[in-house]
């Protein structure tokens, strides 16, 4: 699976069969949304200018918004209402599992916990949030690998200290394999806007 980091909470999936992109936004702030042809499309918040520029995307993707259970090409997709008015994604596809909360952080419910295991990768917002937030949020989750979205260099430096990573440049994408993913600890992967 090929990672791309676009900006904000924008992530791009691209799998074995099928192009997915998260949280496609309006340009604003110096950040130009590329238009791109994919096959899924995923918005944790229709309200969000951040989430929400799904006429962006060429051809007729498929689109989610709502939480539900959904199967598309191989791809299956659970949404759960997180907090007010925003969804958190688990995507399986590639033999991984991917989770994608949004833009903001906040514990889970014993519930949800249930339902949000075996992570393998977490695109982990920065912004809005704090070590400890960032901290408990992890310890829940346990996943193998976190990407950090949602930031400015001053959090990403913030961020990389807490979690021990030495080297805060980045990628421009990365590709994973379940081969490729960490057996004992959690590491982090940075990736550059893309």
């Amino acid at each position: 699976m090929h990672i791309t980091w676009h900006g904000f909470q924008c992530v791009k999936l691209q799998t074995e069969k099928s192009l997915i992109l998260i949280n496609p936004f309006q340009d604003s702030q110096g950040i130009t949304m590329p238009k791109l042809k994919v096959d899924i499309v995923l918005s944790t918040n229709l309200a969000d200018e951040q989430s929400n520029n799904l006429k962006r995307l060429q051809g007729a993707p498929k689109e989610i918004s709502m939480p539900g259970e959904y199967e598309i090409s191989g791809v299956f997709i659970y949404g759960l209402n997180y907090v007010a008015n925003q969804n958190f994604y688990i995507i399986t596809v590639d033999g991984m599992t991917i989770a994608h909360p949004g833009k903001s952080l906040a514990s889970l419910t014993d519930e949800q916990l249930d339902l949000v295991k075996d992570i393998d990768i977490l695109f982990l917002p920065i912004a809005n949030s704090n070590a400890k937030q960032r901290s408990e949020f992890i310890s829940e989750l346990q996943p193998r690998l976190i990407i950090p979205i949602q930031y400015k260099l001053d959090g990403l430096e913030e961020f990389a200290k807490e979690m021990g990573v030495k080297d805060v440049q980045g990628e421009k994408k990365v590709i994973i394999k379940p081969k490729d993913l960490p057996q004992e600890e959690t590491q982090v992967i940075i990736l550059q806007v893309s």
